[in-house]
């Protein structure tokens, strides 16, 4: 099916609870999130898309916008989606970029640098998406399990193969 359009079919997954949810259940903190919201784990899936998609010289996810309003206005979270849906065939996934990154708890943004491509980071991005999509399956399954969502919605490729072996 190709990278960009699993990926748009999985966001295409997520608009569709999104749709579904009210403005208080989209923004409610559940404990089976460890306090966060379905809100902000779709705000934080599509500023990693946006940095993908919206870099200039380099990737630095830890540097992300971080947009409040994605977290607590559904309509926002829909429209983004749909920008990014639009705008992620016309990435080259061949071309090389630079991502900067820092694991260390108390050093700056940035200060690791490796060498990789928008396909490797495309990829990147899928993974990720899809596990918090396991993550706000736990939400929906606490807060609104009658949610109409995609049989495998939240579970990895690689595991839907293996089951189906």
């Amino acid at each position: 099916m190709g990278l960009v359009n699993n990926s748009i079919e999985h966001l295409d997954q997520i608009e569709t609870i999104i749709t579904q949810l009210s403005a208080e259940q989209y923004n409610k903190q559940l404990t089976s999130l460890s306090n966060s919201s379905i809100g902000q784990h779709t705000r934080h899936i599509i500023e990693c898309y946006q940095a993908l998609i919206n870099h200039e010289e380099c990737i630095i996810y830890d540097a992300r916008k971080r947009d409040l309003s994605i977290e607590t206005e559904p309509s926002k979270a829909t429209a983004l989606l749909q920008e990014i849906k639009i705008k992620l065939p016309y990435l080259d996934l061949n071309q090389a970029i630079q991502i900067k990154a820092s694991y260390d708890y108390y050093e700056e943004e940035g200060k690791d640098e490796i060498n990789s491509t928008h396909g490797r980071e495309l990829m990147h991005n899928l993974d990720h998406m899809i596990h918090h999509f396991a993550l706000i399956k736990i939400g929906l399954n606490q807060l609104v399990p009658e949610v109409n969502r995609h049989p495998n919605f939240g579970i990895a490729p690689s595991t839907i193969r293996h089951r189906n072996k």
